[in-house]
């Protein structure tokens, strides 16, 4: 029996830092020494449509995909997107479900259909970059090494 891979963008995990505040010292330090506030990001920063592309290596083999990708700024993306694994073509459709928390980190879980079969699901942890703009995606499945990365269109 053979195993259809097929998988989608949204997204990698990176640390998001903020520069530590630095201490006013002398005699004509009027700066205020609070922290920069952290960025607060929510769903509704990904209300847009992205294009994609994701590479790397599934079970072993050279992959690539690329596609477009909704999402509704509430909770679902879907997406289309064209995949190359190891020179077999194929065109895949993903619904998933998404959340976002306010560090900007996020999780989705997309059904994968191929053909109007699904196929089965497809779990990425990713990250809001450029304020939503951007997101980089890292698809948690074994046997992957892929990183995708989006650009609102």
């Amino acid at each position: 029996m053979s195993h259809t891979f097929a998988s989608v963008a949204l997204l990698v995990a990176i640390a998001l830092e903020t520069a530590p505040s630095m201490s006013g010292h002398g005699k004509n330090s009027d700066r205020d020494d609070k922290q920069p506030s952290s960025p607060q990001f929510s769903a509704r920063d990904i209300r847009r449509t992205y294009g994609f592309t994701c590479s790397g290596t599934a079970s072993g083999m050279p992959f690539a995909q690329l596609g477009t990708v909704s999402c509704d700024g509430i909770d679902t993306c879907r997406a289309t997107g064209l995949t190359n694994q190891d020179g077999v073509k194929a065109i895949s459709t993903l619904v998933g479900k998404y959340t976002v928390d306010g560090n900007g980190l996020g999780f989705i879980t997309y059904d994968v259909s191929v053909g109007g079969v699904v196929v089965g699901q497809l779990p990425i942890e990713f990250v809001l970059i450029n304020g939503g703009r951007e997101i980089r995606g890292l698809p948690i499945v074994p046997g992957f090494s892929v990183v995708c990365e989006l650009k609102e269109q």
